[in-house]
């Protein structure tokens, strides 16, 4: 009885000493933006060549759930820094999970959701100023339907927003990276 109940420890040790380790959720590599913090982004509306500066604010962090539970996230802040107009700040928040888009700190466009039985928002290969950006997320306002708002983002899990359109017909496209 002594050697079953010794057995039965040793057998348990590796299993209760995974109940204390961290859990870390992260976002898959491949699904992690290549921009900086203080890149300068340009955009240039493809009928007037109105032209929006966006300075980057990134950050990578962990929330804490709770003592042990870790969820990686990044905030992407795209900064309006040329001139006050309807827009003055795009902000990105993603995690494991999806990807959130707000603009002005509203979020009325479509989620990308990755772990969900949602339907994610139509992708499509995006051509803008001679380059391909392939598997472009389109997200379109659903909530408050402005023309002070872009009607549509398309955002690059690599690259970022790559195009944004207004009801009008302006399409602001990345010039730059």
């Amino acid at each position: 009885m002594k050697t079953a109940l010794k057995y039965l420890i040793f057998l348990l040790i590796p299993f209760l000493s995974s109940c204390w380790e961290n859990h870390y959720d992260n976002i898959p590599e491949d699904q992690k933006p290549e921009l900086t913090n203080n890149n300068t982004l340009l955009f240039i509306d493809s009928l007037t060549n109105t032209v929006d500066t966006f300075q980057i604010r990134f950050s990578i962090y962990y929330d804490i759930s709770d003592s042990k539970y870790f969820t990686e996230l990044i905030d992407l802040g795209y900064n309006l820094i040329n001139t006050i107009k309807d827009i003055n700040s795009f902000y990105i928040r993603q995690h494991y999970k999806g990807v959130f888009v707000y603009v002005n700190s509203i979020n009325n466009y479509d989620r990308i959701e990755f772990n969900s039985n949602q339907t994610k928002p139509a992708q499509q290969d995006l051509l803008v100023r001679g380059v391909m950006y392939p598997n472009t997320y389109v997200l379109n306002q659903y909530r408050f339907e402005t023309d002070t708002l872009p009607k549509t983002v398309y955002y690059s899990l690599k690259h970022g927003i790559i195009r944004y359109d207004y009801a009008d017909g302006r399409k602001y496209e990345l010039v730059s990276e």
